[in-house]
């Protein structure tokens, strides 16, 4: 099916009825329907989109986190109509992103370290030191462990 330039990232919803991509060559956040297979919708995002992580079920709005490693920020949108909802600050650039199973926590892997964004104030609450080039990010179901992938190794974390 085609979609924008270089789709480099997607994660889907809870439901599975919605595929997320992030489309770095064009710098969007393209929606999927994976039934149809069709385009719900395409919007930009400012600062890159390489990396993506998509609100679990057990928040009341879906949003759709959306950075790159060569910008400074994450944009959070909603993906039923593209508006931005916050733009959180990271320094280091997003290379990986999770939500906590709570949604109350994203945590953004970047090459200064685990960032964690508080999902009620959309602020930085905490930066945590992980392994070189850190890539992609898991939590664990309980939402007390945390693993970063990196240059050969592993981070684990104490989320709690």
């Amino acid at each position: 099916m085609p979609v924008s330039r270089d789709p480099y990232a997607s994660a889907t919803n809870d439901a599975g009825d919605r595929v997320y991509l992030a489309t770095r060559g064009a710098d969007q956040l393209t929606v999927l329907d994976p039934d149809s297979l069709t385009v719900l919708g395409s919007f930009p995002v400012r600062g890159g989109a390489e990396s993506l992580a998509v609100s679990p079920a057990s928040v009341p709005q879906t949003v759709v986190a959306v950075g790159g490693p060569e910008s400074g920020t994450v944009a959070v949108l909603d993906p039923a109509d593209g508006r931005e909802i916050a733009t959180v600050q990271v320094d280091g650039g997003a290379t990986g992103m999770a939500f906590a199973p709570d949604g109350r926590h994203l945590y953004v892997a970047t090459r200064q370290g685990l960032v964690t964004v508080d999902t009620g104030t959309w602020q930085v609450s905490g930066t945590t030191d992980v392994d070189p080039d850190p890539t992609a990010v898991a939590v664990a179901p309980d939402g007390r462990t945390g693993w970063v992938t990196g240059d050969g190794a592993v981070s684990v974390l104490d989320l709690s």
